[in-house]
């Protein structure tokens, strides 16, 4: 009947335990969470760029498919993107012109890339201000012709505000998509 009574007694644990594992938790979770908060701003980063590429792809396709020009205007004001069928050419969503894609804004912590901008290439656009809006194709849009091609090259560069990290997505002369 001792044994039974010893044994009965040493089961469970002691608040001394329970305190030591509550803290070693508690550490994990600070470090987990400081990693996590610099590690989702440039996860939201990559996502939005995979969608910029994805939908200039996807416009270089509907193009060729439709045997029209379509155009992706970028509002880099309220950070959205309109990809729509440009009829005369213009890469303005003009009234009567078929809107394809609308884009929400970009996700929390990632936007078009305004920062000063240091000397630029001659093919790349200055706003007057000096400041590069994050588009870098004349008039804010890039379009495609019924062939895949481009109307003009240029860049669209995302910035993650809080990490200051940039991926760009390049448009190359020959239609080459281009994720960085």
């Amino acid at each position: 009947m001792n044994v039974e009574k010893l044994q009965h007694r040493r089961a469970g644990f002691t608040l001394v335990e329970l305190m030591i594992v509550v803290a070693i938790m508690g550490i994990l979770a600070g470090i987990a969470f400081s990693l996590m908060r610099n590690w989702l701003p440039n996860m939201r980063l990559r996502g939005a760029t995979r969608d910029v590429y994805s939908v200039m792809q996807r416009a270089k396709a509907e193009a060729i498919e439709r045997g029209a020009n379509v155009a992706i205007a970028y509002n880099t004001v309220a950070n959205t993107y309109t990809m729509f069928v440009d009829v005369n050419s213009n890469r303005l969503l003009d009234a009567g012109e078929i809107s394809l894609l609308s884009s929400g804004p970009m996700p929390d912590g990632v936007a078009f890339d305004n920062r000063p901008a240091p000397p630029l290439p001659a093919t790349e656009v200055k706003g007057a201000d000096g400041i590069v809006d994050g588009v870098s194709f004349a008039g804010n849009a890039v379009a495609f012709t019924p062939r895949g091609l481009p109307v003009g090259t240029g860049t669209v560069a995302l910035l993650a505000t809080t990490t200051g990290r940039q991926r760009t997505v390049t448009v190359s002369i020959a239609g080459r998509v281009r994720m960085q």
